[in-house]
């Protein structure tokens, strides 16, 4: 097993207190890398190249990786290094915890707590006016992202204007105007809200309940009642049965016909071998075909 370990180093700095250790400032969309070197009070370990792996785990463990998995100590050193990045994709305070693992027992011998801070295009700590991610970027230069420097950045802007440049704190800022004048009054830019397409389809709605006869409608109250007679005047394309006022009675004729393409429809035949009347009233019409459309017409 590993020996008992008597020190932690990143980037040959030593782990002096209890709290995480602390990996610096980062901007979005870039990483820094870091060497954690374990330090044991002999080099008795015997375990094989690859024997331990680091795992993270934590709120911002995605944002923390294992580059380089830990060696075993040699040349006479009870050292054992490995390498993590940090790499935040978004600003504020990022926290994981590293685990180290002897692979061949799967047992979590100790843990290094880390912290990173991400700074953002978005957040303006010091109050200056330039945000924090570019002010650390121009660190070099002398900016301090946790100091306000009010005439420095005061400078840096107006020589940038007088270059016609913006910082792309200004660039984001020109954008979330433009998408607020928009929400203001979408109609000015040919667009509306919900609510306005809601009130737009009870007012269709109500345009043709009030004027049906505008979009050819007619409401069941004003369907008028036709007599016999003038039915017939509508002149349809069938023949309206009527009662024989000789007998008093109606009659119904029926026709069967059969086709196998819908085009053209012949006589089906019938007589009174193959018409019958059922228990319960209906007419029963048996017959044989190859056809495989047929059609009842009735008059």
């Amino acid at each position: 097993h590993l020996d008992t370990v008597v020190a932690v180093r990143a980037d040959d700095e030593p782990k002096t207190e209890r709290g995480p250790i602390d990996l610096g400032f980062v901007s979005p969309g870039n990483y820094s890398d870091h060497v954690f070197t374990i330090l044991t009070e002999s080099s008795s370990d015997s375990k094989t190249v690859g024997a331990y792996s680091v795992r993270l785990s934590g709120m911002n463990a995605d944002e923390f990786m294992a580059l380089v998995d830990p060696g075993t100590p040699s040349d006479g050193k009870a050292a054992i290094s490995f390498q993590l990045r940090f790499e935040p994709v978004s600003g504020g305070i990022k926290s994981a915890v590293a685990h180290f693992y002897d692979k061949e027992l799967d047992e979590n011998l100790f843990d290094i707590p880390l912290v990173g801070n991400a700074l953002s295009f978005e957040e303006d700590s010091d109050g200056d006016g330039l945000n924090d991610t570019t002010e650390w970027e121009l660190r070099e230069l002398g900016f301090e992202w946790n100091r306000p420097q009010f005439d420095r950045v005061e400078l840096f802007l107006n020589s940038a204007a007088k270059v016609e440049l913006l910082t792309e704190s200004r660039l984001r800022a020109e954008r979330i105007t433009g998408q607020n004048e928009v929400t203001a009054d979408p109609g000015k830019f040919g667009l509306f809200t919900l609510s306005q397409l809601e009130l737009e389809r009870l007012s269709g709605q109500l345009d043709v309940v009030n004027n049906p006869d505008s979009f050819s409608l007619i409401q069941l109250d004003q369907v008028p009642v036709l007599k016999l007679d003038q039915i017939q005047l509508l002149k349809l394309e069938a023949p309206i049965i009527a009662r024989d006022p000789g007998t008093g009675y109606f009659t119904l004729i029926m026709v069967w016909k059969q086709s196998s393409n819908l085009q053209h429809f012949t006589d089906l035949p019938a007589s009174m071998e193959n018409i019958s009347v059922n228990q319960n009233g209906d007419i029963e019409f048996k017959f044989a075909s190859d056809e495989v459309f047929f059609r009842l017409e009735s008059y």
